[in-house]
């Protein structure tokens, strides 16, 4: 009889070590697909302008000691073609810029949410409908310090530990990924058009190729960021090979 209940009460033990493991696992296994599946630092808790935040104010209003630049380490080799941007974009409209609404980071890097109102659709091969307007998300933008730091990865510990933590709402942070900060659309002059090569990736519209996809017009014509001019295309006369 002893034997037996010995023999019970490990295998008791064993069943409840079983479903303890077994509900650790399912506990940490669930924060985990939480987290892969909004992988962005809350964006919708990140608001940075109270004040209408924009590169061109923080440079304008503050002190270059009080402002940190972030290196923008995406590059591509090779300007894509303006014929590669038009096949490979999901949406293209032209458009005026409208507003930032939010930046927020995602893997270290600044993001900022952008709407823009349409002018022309040029191109829609999605379910989004932007004839009234597009919001997408593109990388680069400005925060306080301190919203940049929140749960930011990216940032070693020993990063601005020479800055007291009750002293960091007086700086700021900015990247910027197009040259001569070219997308500081509040700064531009106002109803200033733009052609959008817009594309999903992991179910976020972005611009194709960076700053790449976002290219300012001019008497009919499209900027090139290699060149530094403006060039001709059939693009805009939405008469491009499909």
């Amino acid at each position: 009889m002893k034997n037996k209940k010995s023999i019970i009460i490990i295998i008791s033990l064993i069943t409840l070590i079983a479903l303890v493991a077994l509900l650790v696992y399912f506990i940490f296994y669930s924060k985990t697909l939480d987290h892969s599946m909004v992988p962005d630092t809350s964006a919708e808790s990140l608001e940075n302008s109270p004040d209408n935040l924009t590169i061109s104010k923080v440079l304008k209003e503050n002190d270059k000691d009080n402002i940190f630049y972030v290196s923008s380490e995406y590059s591509l080799g090779v300007e894509p073609t303006l014929d590669y941007l038009y096949k490979s974009s999901d949406i293209i409209i032209i458009g005026t810029f409208e507003n930032d609404s939010i930046s927020y980071v995602s893997e270290g890097t600044i993001r900022t949410k952008t709407t823009f109102n349409t002018i022309q659709v040029l191109k829609n091969e999605s379910n989004t409908d932007v004839n009234g307007s597009v919001t997408f998300e593109r990388l680069g933008g400005v925060m306080l310090l301190d919203d940049f730091l929140k749960d930011n990865i990216a940032v070693r510990e020993d990063e601005f530990t020479n800055i007291d933590k009750t002293a960091r709402a007086n700086y700021y942070v900015f990247q910027e990924f197009a040259p001569n900060n070219q997308l500081d659309f509040a700064s531009m002059e106002e109803n200033k058009e733009y052609l959008l090569f817009l594309s999903y990736s992991n179910g976020v519209l972005m611009p194709n190729s960076v700053h790449y996809g976002i290219r300012e017009i001019s008497n009919n014509k499209v900027y090139d960021y290699d060149k530094a001019t403006y060039i001709n295309s059939n693009i805009i006369k939405n008469d491009v090979e499909q």
